[in-house]
């Protein structure tokens, strides 16, 4: 298990109420400094999947969100609320579909950080953690195929 998830885990058990096991470790604020002090040292490599990044991303605004201090921006939308946090999530989606319009490969991929991003504030104001997703994509890809999206309707393709 690599780093980052473990402190994801000892993160969702803090926020769970459970002890933290982590030396040191009072908040899930002090576990995602950790995990970034960590991504910065060359002792302790971390995956780099995309995965992972969502949940450390995850980690850190559920711990902004607490604690109301750290990242400028974070600390803004959860002021603001949901309202705030959904219209945000839809512009960062426009702009990806514009990007890719215009065939800025660059901006596509600036953009979708932002969408990831925005999209992250959203699940962890909703109480939706990265697992939660990955769980439901698992499911939908055993019983539809990875590439399958749910029909709205029995009339939608």
């Amino acid at each position: 298990m690599a780093i980052s998830r473990k402190l994801v885990s000892l993160a969702a058990k803090r926020q769970k109420g459970a002890k933290c096991a982590a030396s040191g470790c009072e908040s899930v604020y002090d576990i995602a400094v950790l995990d970034r002090k960590m991504m910065n040292s060359d002792v302790m490599p971390l995956s780099a999947s995309g995965e992972d990044c969502i949940e450390r991303l995850h980690v850190a605004v559920l711990a902004i969100k607490s604690s109301g201090q750290g990242a400028p921006r974070t600390v803004k939308l959860a002021r603001e609320g949901v309202a705030k946090m959904a219209k945000k999530l839809v512009e960062e989606a426009a702009e990806v579909g514009l990007d890719a319009v215009q065939g800025d490969r660059t901006q596509v991929i600036y953009e979708s950080a932002d969408l990831l991003y925005h999209l992250t504030v959203l699940w962890a104001e909703a109480g939706i953690a990265p697992g939660d997703v990955w769980a439901e994509m698992e499911r939908r890809e055993r019983l539809y195929g990875i590439a399958e999206k749910i029909a709205k309707s029995p009339n939608q393709a």
